[in-house]
């Protein structure tokens, strides 16, 4: 179906293209007619203009997958080799990663297919991240009132209110001049030196915590992500614990307890219990034949690679007390796991995944699931397996990997983007709102679910900041960066673009902000979930406004 799928969007690039008006170098008005289509073209659309759904949200899943797999590792690997700073990285190449699908969208809407549906995508992102992700890691959180970090969000808030009023500023003409779109990238500069000195700021003006101590004989420091771009573009304050190994697996304690008995919960990860069974399962022992593998980094950090109950990837960042402690670590963990990753290339890989859909212990859902997904996974097992920078073997394949992440990016995006021009000419949906309804929610999905597990695992505060410094980059290097491009080249010009539609989610982008503020502002800075419905209810009546517009 996946195959299929593909072929069919190769078939509508052609048969749409010179359908649209060419938007470089002219000025469009509102009154081009972007819905209108003649009775031939009506004529032309038949039952299979249904198809153009699944196929839409298909190449949302593709975005999704080549971007957590593959291209946001490849960043990482480039982070650590380079020793960049982790608020910084963070704020730049890990926000690029995280913004990746909506980057390519744009870059593909302005330079090949010519609508407006990437800037429309990326808007209608930033209301259902503001909206859903801020309000479900509310109403998911274990812990109520949630508090929120007051720098962090103050910070964030004020960048997302000066990208609002540059968006703004540069779409109430409807055309990007050169010194608008290099005025938002000039922010995202900004941005990234601001999170750059939040820390030393609030450590010596408002009394937040320093650095950590100093790691004694036995303890390491560290950090689990969950394996997600959503989870990786921000920094984790990472706890010090006592970690030892057993015959069993890896054990953390509570160096600070009298009871040498105590365990630290290393990840609280979504049980198979039910919700009255504790939904939440505290995971206190890594088992060895839950460790994917074991990377060296440099100094005296490395990585752990395991898998949690439900067999969600997971990352352990670890800092051990000195280079001698953790070169100890990695020789007895190296011992008793087996860090190889398999045999058989492509054709072991797809025997595997034929294997799990013909298994009748597996549900009948997850099988047809996972047949449906396999085309893609199997493509980029193909052709980036080679290159695969979570593999330590390969790591130093990064830039490879990174090259050809973007290559199908771009494929995915195109087929997305050409998939939103076929809707709009078969259903008569303007570009625009297609941008800021489905493809903003098709994009941004990914991100929501990934937020929700990280709620439901109690860091409900960092999915809020996620979302909120992804937002502000958003605008800062997925708009400003494609912009910047068409604006220079092959000459400084004017960049025309269609608004109509995505000005009015610009004004909602400021209203929800607004909202948000007053209700953290007027709580003391701690969230409810009364907070977190009433979010989602107006991300609902959001989608209900945009599609009353179309």
């Amino acid at each position: 179906m996946g195959s299929c799928l593909l072929f069919l969007v190769f078939g509508l690039a052609q048969t749409t293209e010179g359908q649209h008006p060419d938007v470089n170098g002219q000025t469009l008005s509102e009154e081009t007619d972007w819905t209108s289509t003649s009775g031939v073209e009506e004529l032309a659309w038949g039952t299979e203009k249904w198809l153009l759904w699944p196929l839409i949200f298909y190449m949302f899943y593709a975005q999704a997958t080549v971007c957590d797999e593959y291209f946001v590792a490849a960043i990482k690997v480039c982070v650590e080799k380079f020793n960049i700073p982790e608020d910084v990285a963070g704020a730049t190449l890990m926000a690029l990663g995280c913004n990746g699908p909506e980057l390519f969208t744009n870059f593909i809407a302005i330079f090949i297919t010519h609508s407006d549906v990437g800037v429309g995508t990326i808007v209608g992102s930033e209301i259902f991240n503001l909206l859903m992700i801020v309000g479900g890691s509310i109403v998911v959180a274990p812990e109520l009132p949630l508090e929120v970090n007051r720098v962090t969000f103050t910070r964030d808030c004020f960048f997302y209110a000066l990208s609002i009023v540059g968006l703004g500023l540069a779409l109430q003409d409807q055309v990007i001049s050169p010194n608008e779109a290099l005025a938002l990238f000039a922010c995202a500069v900004m941005f990234v030196i601001c999170v750059v000195f939040t820390k030393p700021f609030a450590v010596k003006f408002l009394n937040e915590p320093a650095a950590a101590a100093r790691l004694q004989k036995g303890q390491v420091r560290i950090a689990v992500l969950h394996n997600n771009r959503m989870h990786d573009a921000h920094h984790i304050e990472p706890k010090t614990v006592a970690m030892s190994t057993s015959a069993s697996g890896i054990v953390c304690k509570d160096p600070a307890a009298k009871d040498e008995a105590a365990k630290v919960p290393v990840v609280r990860t979504l049980s198979n219990r039910t919700a009255s069974q504790n939904p939440l399962l505290e995971l206190t022992d890594i088992s060895w034949s839950d460790i994917v593998a074991i990377h060296d980094v440099s100094g005296a950090h490395f990585k752990l690679e395991f898998k949690g109950e439900s067999g969600d990837p997971y990352v352990m960042n670890i800092e051990a007390a000195d280079d001698k402690a953790k070169r100890e670590y990695i020789e007895d963990i190296g011992r008793n796991i087996n860090t190889s990753s398999g045999v058989g290339g492509w054709i072991g890989y797809a025997r595997n995944s034929l294997a799990i859909v013909q298994d009748k212990k597996v549900s009948l859902v997850s099988r047809f699931t996972h047949l449906i997904c396999l085309p893609v996974e199997l493509s980029l097992h193909l052709t980036i397996d080679w290159c695969d920078p979570k593999q330590p073997s390969k790591a130093h394949l990064w830039m490879a990997a990174f090259c050809m992440s973007m290559i199908w990016l771009g494929v995915f995006s195109y087929a997305m983007c050409t998939a939103a021009d076929a809707l709009h000419d078969a259903f008569g949906i303007s570009t625009g709102v297609l941008g800021i309804t489905v493809c903003a929610f098709g994009t941004s999905f990914p991100n929501f679910w990934a937020s929700i597990i990280m709620a439901r695992e109690g860091r409900s505060a960092m999915a809020i900041a996620n979302a909120l410094g992804s937002n502000v980059q958003n605008v800062f290097l997925a708009l400003a960066i494609p912009w910047m491009c068409a604006t220079q080249l092959p000459a400084r010009h004017g960049f025309p673009i269609v608004a109509t539609g995505i000005f009015q989610s610009v004004l909602w982008m400021g209203g929800t902000l607004l909202v948000l503020v007053v209700f953290t502002c007027t709580s003391g800075f701690k969230l409810t979930k009364g907070h977190g419905y009433v979010l989602m209810l107006l991300y609902v009546i959001y989608v209900i406004y945009g599609c009353e517009t179309a």
